[in-house]
């Protein structure tokens, strides 16, 4: 089992290092996870099945990282209000209820590439959860004139620059944001006043908005798929890993 894993592992991160990231690798690292599952019914060393399963959530967040700043295709127009009120019950499933609490607003719709945009919204909620210190974090959508987007609070004291300094550092989630929001056309925006810290995330609104097609949702079993891979990727060092 161990060396089973271990060659499966390894090479999907040769892949990666490559720069290729396709939909074909999501499959084999879910192949690869419910090889994990299967071993671990069969009675395989815990210790074991964590340190794989952790090297596996590396590698996933790894692939994220790689392939959703790229995801610009298929851009469609998205009613933002309802998008993240599927990203905080996801966030809400693996942190705990309450964690997250997502402030509805008027109905807000934006052209965007929804793979990419859930991945950058991931990535800044992980930092925000993990300066909250166990508190809840808010989550809001906004609208302005010539800009879309949403926001997460965190109830944390940090440096003015230090969120700044985290998106301008190569690999870093906040890094990918960042990229995401400039492919977008839009800005990643950090704040702190007293003990709060604030990223924005916006996206140019456009004339071209009413030409896009709107966005779908899926079944519900292919939604919660698409949703909980990439929540478990992004959030999954904040959580104890399962009880093998």
């Amino acid at each position: 089992m161990q060396n089973t894993l271990l060659e499966e592992i390894e090479d999907m991160e040769r892949i990666l290092q490559s720069g290729s990231a396709t939909d074909a690798l999501r499959d084999r690292l879910q192949g690869y996870f419910d090889e994990l599952l299967y071993q671990a019914g069969s009675g395989a060393p815990p210790r074991l099945l964590e340190d794989a399963y952790r090297r596996g959530m590396r590698t996933l967040r790894a692939f994220y990282n790689a392939q959703s700043p790229c995801a610009q295709d298929g851009r469609v127009r998205l009613e933002l209000n309802a998008f993240f009120e599927d990203v905080a019950f996801c966030c809400d499933l693996l942190c705990g209820e309450g964690r997250v609490v997502f402030c509805p607003t008027h109905a807000v719709q934006a052209v965007c590439a929804p793979r990419a945009l859930l991945w950058a919204a991931l990535e800044m909620l992980a930092c925000a959860l993990r300066l909250s210190g166990g508190a809840p974090i808010l989550l809001r959508v906004f609208a302005h004139t010539d800009f879309s987007g949403f926001a997460v609070s965190t109830p944390a004291s940090v440096p003015a620059d230090a969120l700044a300094r985290a998106a301008s550092r190569p690999g870093s989630g906040l890094c990918f944001a960042r990229r995401t929001a400039d492919a977008h056309g839009g800005r990643l925006l950090s704040g702190c006043a007293g003990r709060q810290a604030t990223l924005a995330f916006s996206i140019r609104r456009s004339g071209q908005d009413a030409l896009c097609p709107a966005g779908t949702r899926a079944c519900f079993a292919d939604w919660l798929s698409d949703r909980l891979s990439p929540v478990y990727a992004a959030l999954s060092d904040l959580c104890a890993p399962p009880a093998f």
